[in-house]
């Protein structure tokens, strides 16, 4: 691409901004695993392209890219049954991953001083030059799966992309009642029970004592993201803070889904995340992890606690894959967590 001039470099993001925000109500309606999460790290990544210093030429070559990988998702996703294949979920799922590293990659810029970024500009260029051959592999894949529809001119190697962009456009024009029927489907999805939502505790009849914790935890929850433990023996007092919290006034103002999960019967990763797929209104499936982590990706913010974390956590063999799961939770920034596993000490935040 050759150097972008500011009005360039601005209509590049602004149509990747657009492509984002039609692919999110897409997937948010077909409930297609892993797609929120692209378009959720391609907005994050957007206002750091934007203010990028270093290396600017190249990101917004790598921008101008993704917008052309996500006008071929948004395609796929519309017309094609392919995207469903576990190939073809696996494939998005590695291309959210080198969003992830391209995020991770623009965010050390930014933190690293002048003197620092010069001289690092070698090992930046490098990461760079890695996040753009593997998103260059992964347009390759999707464009290829594209059939002959009228939507496949959408993804042409050889347009330019403001022609991209208006026919991404007359695309989601033309298709809104089908994006719509979509959206019913995801409602009314055999995959969703609303039986299995989560039910709320009452908030505590009785609590006194512990009101300056309320607080300080209340606070602690309106910063984002927002990771907590509360430890301590049994009996202290540790699940009547967190039902107290989950009903505090800003809580209840700041997350519109909130989520109280007894994992007191998981005693597995496997377990554990049938329990949460189940209180976020999933019936129980092979694909139940890839299917809550989207639509969690998808969703408004969120606190999900976690009663009786001890019971999954306490067995050895199976820690590391219950860290596993709780790192996937705590990679999506609007989820706030709270866990509340026994311990022999009095709780911390």
């Amino acid at each position: 691409m050759p150097s972008s001039s500011p009005a360039t470099a601005d209509r590049i993001l602004e149509y990747t901004t657009v492509v984002a925000n039609a692919l999110r109500d897409v997937a948010i309606a077909s409930q297609i695993p892993f797609l929120a999460r692209v378009c959720l790290l391609t907005l994050t990544i957007i206002p750091m392209v934007q203010s990028a210093k270093l290396q600017r030429e190249r990101c917004l070559r790598i921008m101008e890219e993704i917008h052309h990988s996500l006008c071929a998702l948004t395609s796929l996703a519309i017309h094609s049954d392919h995207i469903q294949a576990p190939e073809m979920l696996d494939q998005i799922a590695q291309y959210a991953d080198i969003l992830q590293k391209f995020d991770s990659c623009l965010r050390s810029q930014r933190e690293l001083g002048t003197i620092k970024r010069l001289f690092k500009q070698g090992e930046i260029a490098t990461q760079l030059d890695t996040c753009e051959t593997k998103l260059r592999t992964s347009l390759g894949i999707f464009t290829a799966k594209q059939t002959v529809r009228l939507a496949s001119t959408v993804v042409e190697l050889n347009i330019d992309t403001e022609t991209r962009h208006q026919e991404l456009l007359e695309l989601i024009s033309s298709q809104s009642s089908s994006i719509e029927t979509l959206s019913l489907l995801g409602r009314d999805s055999s995959n969703v029970s609303s039986g299995s939502f989560s039910v709320l505790p009452a908030s505590p009849k009785i609590f006194h004592g512990r009101e300056s914790e309320l607080e300080e935890l209340a606070a602690i929850l309106m910063t984002d993201p927002a990771r907590v433990v509360i430890l301590g023996p049994g009996g202290i007092g540790k699940t009547t803070l967190a039902m107290a919290v989950l009903h505090h006034p800003k809580v209840v103002d700041k997350f519109q889904t909130r989520h109280f999960i007894s994992c007191e019967s998981s005693h597995t990763r496997d377990s554990l995340i049938a329990i949460i797929a189940s209180h976020l209104g999933l019936e129980p499936s092979s694909t139940s992890e890839r299917a809550a982590l989207a639509l969690l990706f998808a969703g408004k913010p969120c606190l999900m606690i976690l009663d009786n974390f001890e019971t999954p956590w306490e067995a050895p063999e199976g820690r590391a894959k219950v860290e596993g799961l709780l790192a996937l939770l705590a990679d999506i920034p609007h989820v706030a967590l709270l866990a509340c596993p026994l311990y022999t000490s009095r709780y911390i935040y």
